[in-house]
């Protein structure tokens, strides 16, 4: 599945499962997009009032779900809400995630590889954890059916390059294996891992294997 900005396929992060057993779906979620706004944002200028105004829009769009009453909100569901906000600082918000589109992924095949060779260095970011949010969900339902789930990322130095993403995989890799997902992650750029405190401690709690150059 191909994830750019030209691309058909979409994932929707709000996508929730009920697994989630160690903290509320509606924190998580909202941790979530604060992530992704932070990423979008120039650094350091998400306050604490642009945070209430996520937490109060989050817990909103989310009631009817959790009374079963209508299926998963979207992010641009989300924004809707934060447009009938009467705050300056939800136009802001509003105009951070104005580039999120509705979600049309089918994540219920056996095998499924997510391609973000495509994203642009400035939504690259965002890509990453939009990405993990829905490898969690399928780690998290297959949970529940009594199976293993093996993850796998390619390029992980990728991830370490910002540190959103870099946080996001940090909490992802104990708890995906909390969940039963078995976590691989390969990656010829050692250097740039070595430069983040966080793949750090991910090498020293992980098995590795170095394969060095060879001839032909």
């Amino acid at each position: 599945i191909e994830i750019s900005p030209h691309s058909q396929h979409h994932i929707n992060p709000l996508e929730i499962t009920a697994e989630y057993e160690d903290e509320s779906p509606i924190a998580a979620k909202s941790g979530l997009i604060t992530t992704i706004l932070a990423q979008q944002m120039e650094a350091g200028t998400l306050s604490a009032s642009h945070k209430s105004i996520v937490d109060r829009c989050t817990a909103n769009v989310f009631k009817a779900y959790l009374k079963g009453k209508a299926p998963a909100p979207l992010l641009t569901d989300w924004r809707r809400e934060v447009m009938r906000q009467q705050e300056p600082e939800a136009r802001e918000l509003a105009l951070a995630a104005e580039l999120i589109t509705e979600a049309n992924v089918d994540m219920s095949s056996r095998i499924i590889s997510l391609d973000l060779y495509e994203m642009g260095e400035s939504l690259r970011p965002t890509a990453l954890v939009v990405a993990l949010e829905a490898v969690q969900n399928r780690v998290m339902e297959n949970r529940k059916r009594n199976k293993y789930t093996w993850v796998f990322l390619d390029e992980v130095y990728l991830y370490f390059k910002y540190p959103y993403s870099a946080e996001v995989l940090y909490k992802a890799w104990k708890r995906f294996r909390k969940y039963g997902g078995i976590m691989t992650a390969a990656t010829q750029n050692v250097e740039e891992c070595l430069r983040s405190d966080t793949a750090r401690y991910m090498f020293a709690n992980s098995e590795y294997v170095r394969l060095f150059t060879q001839a032909a």
